[in-house]
């Protein structure tokens, strides 16, 4: 077995205390760190879902922009992460075929517009309270809406942090 990872896997696990801390009042079916290309949307058919997930890894000395080669010693990694949330999503009524209210539209969006800021807050309180491992740079990127499909949506924020020199 390869030697345990000290940096980015302790890493996410504190921001799944933060994502923990910002969702205590809601029932989730899932919370937690994940591994993978995406996280898997069924746990959004039974609830609340919220994840954290390392989306890539590259050399970096001039954060973010990834190195080119890998000559000389070992250089600074850069992570990429994304925190995200995934709930239930209205369909169409399986007997008379009607679609959605606009008030149950609306309702669902406004839980998703929360869901985003719960996000951000958990990763803007667990980078800047130092809960979460220091970095030497941290960039927020965009946040994505998910779906809505097969009655899920919510969505992601990714950012990038880079390890110390």
């Amino acid at each position: 077995m390869a030697r345990p990872d000290r940096i980015i896997w302790p890493t996410l696990l504190d921001l799944v205390g933060c994502l923990e801390k910002e969702f205590a009042d809601q029932q989730t079916c899932f919370l937690g760190g994940l591994h993978g290309q995406s996280a898997p949307w069924d746990y959004g058919m039974e609830g609340l879902m919220v994840w954290v997930r390392l989306t890539g890894a590259f050399p970096s000395t001039q954060f973010p922009a990834p190195d080119q080669g890998l000559l000389g010693c070992p250089k600074p990694l850069a992570f990429g992460i994304e925190v995200g949330a995934l709930r239930c999503a209205p369909l169409p009524n399986e007997t008379t075929g009607d679609l959605p209210s606009a008030t149950e539209q609306e309702a669902v969006a406004a839980e998703a517009t929360s869901d985003m800021v719960a996000l951000y807050r958990a990763v803007a309180c667990c980078f800047g309270d130092g809960s979460a491992r220091r970095f030497q740079d941290i960039s927020l990127g965009a946040y994505t809406p998910l779906g809505p499909m097969g009655g899920v949506t919510g969505g992601a924020w990714t950012f990038t942090v880079s390890e110390e020199g």
